[in-house]
C-alpha cells in the first residue's frame, strides 16, 4: 500500500472538501453545485408527474365515448 507520493496527495485532495463540508465550512461553489443538483432533481420529479397526468388524461379521453366527453365538458364549465 502506498502512503505518499501522488497517490497520497490525490486521496487527501478528495477527502478535504468533504471534511470541510462536515465542519460547516462548505465551499460556496460546492454549495451552489449541490443546490443546482437538488433543483434539477425537483424539476425532474415535477416534469415526470406532469407527464404521468397528461398520459392518464389522454388515455382517459380515448377510452370514453365522444358524447360522454361532451357531457363531462359541459358539466365542468357550467
Amino acid at each position: 500500500m502506498r502512503t505518499g507520493g501522488l497517490w497520497g496527495r490525490r486521496a487527501c485532495a478528495v477527502t478535504l472538501p468533504w471534511a470541510a463540508a462536515m465542519a460547516g465550512q462548505e465551499d460556496p461553489v460546492q454549495r451552489e453545485i449541490r443546490q443546482d443538483w437538488a433543483n434539477r432533481e425537483y424539476i425532474e420529479i415535477i416534469t415526470s408527474s406532469i407527464k404521468k397526468i397528461s398520459d392518464f388524461l389522454n388515455s382517459f379521453a380515448l377510452k370514453i365515448e365522444p358524447r360522454a366527453l361532451d357531457k363531462l365538458g359541459e358539466a365542468l364549465y357550467l
